[in-house]
């Protein structure tokens, strides 16, 4: 218990309340929390990592242990940890959701990071579909969605050709067709 009231003072809060979340203390003095909002997984590893200062986990638990780290108002450098896990070990066919998550956890740095280090024809179309979904007002995401389109017009003829262009919006189609027609890269 000392350790996590040392490196958790929002769980050791939620330890110490009787009416927040839901927490049961034992009579022996345990307490049982039930989360349902994350996996075992991101628990599990919440859990060592307040023991042993470590996070390893796969990057789609890393993204998740971020926003735990958020919520929880963590401030012993979890978030930084997992952002160094997902930097690391983010892959092609991650991409797009470890860029949705970055940005609904307001990570859009890293989600500009993870873009460029990233970011290729066979995952562009997927970041594509991510991007449209997020709010058009978002300069961030608006940013983000600068570079890819720029990758997608640098690579326009493998890009109409991949079979994730067929499942592209036609609003997004139609921006791209824009986008290299105002480069002068559509031949009439």
């Amino acid at each position: 218990m000392d350790t996590i009231k040392v490196r958790s003072k929002y769980l050791w809060r939620l330890l110490q309340s009787s009416c927040r979340g839901n927490v049961v203390r034992h009579e022996d003095g345990r307490f049982t929390v039930e989360i349902h909002k994350y996996s075992y997984e991101a628990l599990e590893a919440y859990g060592r990592y307040l023991h042993e200062d470590q996070v390893m986990c796969r990057p789609e638990v890393a993204m998740e242990l971020l926003e735990l780290a958020e919520e929880y108002v963590d401030s012993t450098g979890l978030a930084e940890q997992c952002a160094q896990l997902v930097r690391r070990s983010v892959c092609q066919s991650s991409l797009a959701s470890c860029v949705a998550s970055c940005l609904f956890l307001r990570r859009a740095a890293l989600a500009v990071e993870l873009t460029k280090l990233r970011l290729c024809v066979d995952n562009c179309c997927d970041v594509l579909q991510v991007l449209e979904t997020i709010d058009c007002m978002d300069l961030q995401a608006e940013y983000i969605r600068s570079i890819v389109m720029n990758f997608a017009a640098g690579n326009a003829t493998a890009i109409v050709k991949s079979e994730r262009f067929n499942c592209l919006a036609d609003a997004l189609k139609s921006r791209l067709f824009i986008k290299l027609a105002t480069m002068g890269l559509l031949k009439t």
